[in-house]
């Protein structure tokens, strides 16, 4: 199954990605932030990162243009819900694809099929 990396400065969301994913096989990595996701997605293969676009320390698009640099960039999703304006920006910078919150089980799940992961 496929390496997920999710980031993201709301406890619920994290827990929302765990408890729909894990149970279906898939390795979910959970931060609260670009900064401290970047210790993953710097070091770890990942199949997908979903991000939040607004957070504190690093931000989305800080960690969007970074792992754009990776030699093998894993499939991006950026998830907004004050931020959503800027939603399109991100597809410019590498996003797959962009997500409005609130987020729900079935969203994460289409995603990820649209995906093919």
């Amino acid at each position: 199954m496929a390496n997920i990396l999710v980031m993201d400065d709301h406890k619920d969301i994290l827990e929302l990605f765990k408890y729909t994913l894990e149970p279906l096989g898939y390795t979910i990595f959970t931060e609260l932030n670009a900064d401290q996701g970047a210790k993953i997605y710097l070091n770890t293969h990942l199949d997908v990162i979903f991000t939040d676009l607004l957070m504190p320390e690093k931000d989305g698009i800080e960690a969007l243009l970074e792992i754009a640099k990776l030699e093998n960039m894993p499939k991006i999703v950026v998830m907004s819900g004050n931020g959503s304006e800027y939603l399109d920006v991100t597809k410019e910078l590498g996003a797959a694809i962009t997500l409005k919150k609130p987020l729900t089980r079935d969203m994460i799940l289409a995603t990820l099929e649209s995906l093919g992961v």
